[in-house]
């Protein structure tokens, strides 16, 4: 099945081509991206990402540059190269704080301050935590909300330096 939809994918990208349909053909890369990646094929993933990243930036559609370096951003992740991905996530989050996309921005903070506290980075974690929990609290994200107060008690937990754990205000969760 997943032959099919890869072969319908390639289709695609030749009919857009036809057409000059940019659109089109950076959606079929990362749709195909997406099918290298659930293969464990990160680096055809990351090249069909960064297709769709550059093709993005020559339409320069916004939403397709943001949601690329993302991608691009998970993916080094997943091959613990931290600082690509920090720079790929803060590349997207300076794109999606001009659109004020509060769920997107919400995530990034979290990614961004994951990345920082596997680094040891706990200040910059925590600010990117409490940038992600204020935005959640904006959203009503009460499974947002519960996960941002986990990661800054580990925050509060690792420094060890007296502060009392993070507690989620009960009426945030109402």
């Amino acid at each position: 099945m997943q032959f099919l939809h890869f072969a319908s994918l390639v289709f695609n990208i030749f009919v857009a081509e036809e057409i000059k349909d940019k659109y089109i053909i950076a959606n079929c890369y990362t749709s195909i991206a997406s099918i290298y990646l659930a293969q464990g094929n990160k680096k055809e993933a990351l090249l069909n990402y960064q297709k769709a990243l550059k093709l993005g930036k020559e339409i320069n559609n916004i939403s397709i540059i943001s949601q690329s370096y993302q991608n691009i951003g998970n993916i080094y992740i997943n091959k613990k190269e931290y600082s690509e991905a920090l720079n790929n996530y803060s590349a997207s989050l300076a794109i999606v704080k001009k659109s004020d996309n509060k769920q997107q921005l919400a995530m990034l903070y979290n990614n961004i301050g994951w990345i920082h506290q596997t680094q040891g980075n706990n200040a910059d974690a925590l600010k990117n935590y409490l940038a992600s929990l204020r935005l959640k609290e904006e959203l009503g994200d009460k499974k947002g909300i519960i996960n941002s107060g986990m990661n800054i008690s580990d925050i509060y937990s690792q420094e060890k330096n007296g502060r009392r754990p993070f507690i989620t205000p009960k009426k945030q969760l109402r």
